[in-house]
């Protein structure tokens, strides 16, 4: 995830094998346009339980932190952007295949990867 002037303030890597999501997020401030939630990462269970959320405000200077979270099959992320049209991508390792995201993406967890779903 991408703020002003294309600096990334957010990177999430889903390794399928392990089932592990992580996710590194920079020091600084992602966007300082946006008084409000600029971006956000949650991760539940089918069951609805939330075991990570994380807002970002574009203005607030965030410190840098890493939290590896273990999913499962069923699982949900949903990744919200105010600008996800250009500045948040998401990008198929085993293929290359990017995707922008756009303002708002949900996923489940399967055997396979992350399958984009509508909900």
């Amino acid at each position: 995830m991408q703020g002003i002037g294309d600096w990334e303030f957010a990177n999430i890597n889903f390794n399928k094998l392990t089932k592990e999501m992580k996710i590194d997020l920079k020091t600084g401030t992602p966007h300082n346009y946006f008084d409000e939630t600029y971006a956000s990462i949650k991760v539940q269970k089918s069951s609805g339980q939330v075991v990570y959320n994380k807002e970002i405000y574009g203005d607030k200077k965030q410190n840098a932190e890493t939290n590896t979270i273990s999913v499962e099959i069923g699982d949900f992320v949903e990744l919200t952007h105010k600008e996800g049209k250009g500045r948040a991508t998401l990008i198929n390792k085993d293929n290359n295949k990017q995707e922008k995201i756009g303002n708002k993406i949900m996923y489940k967890v399967t055997g396979a990867g992350l399958e984009k779903v509508e909900k």
